[in-house]
């Protein structure tokens, strides 16, 4: 990656689609890999992280879409 601060669209498609990935692991995690006694508060942080990673994807793609937007223009 460059130093600069505008990430290309290349390195964005790669963050998206580690998000998609995490967010898989993460329900993966919350349904299959917790001891009952664990899965309510285990739940509530996957739901929690859940949110925060959806949120870093919605901003992913409008990045995607305004990089776009310039380079058609």
């Amino acid at each position: 990656m460059n130093n600069d601060k505008v990430l290309s669209i290349y390195e964005l498609g790669i963050i998206k689609t580690s998000l998609r990935e995490r967010l898989i692991t993460v329900e993966e995690v919350k349904y299959y890999r917790v001891t009952e006694e664990d899965k309510e508060r285990v739940n509530k942080d996957v739901d929690a992280f859940k949110l925060q990673l959806m949120e870093i994807k919605d901003k992913i793609e409008v990045m995607i879409s305004s990089q776009l937007d310039e380079t058609s223009q």
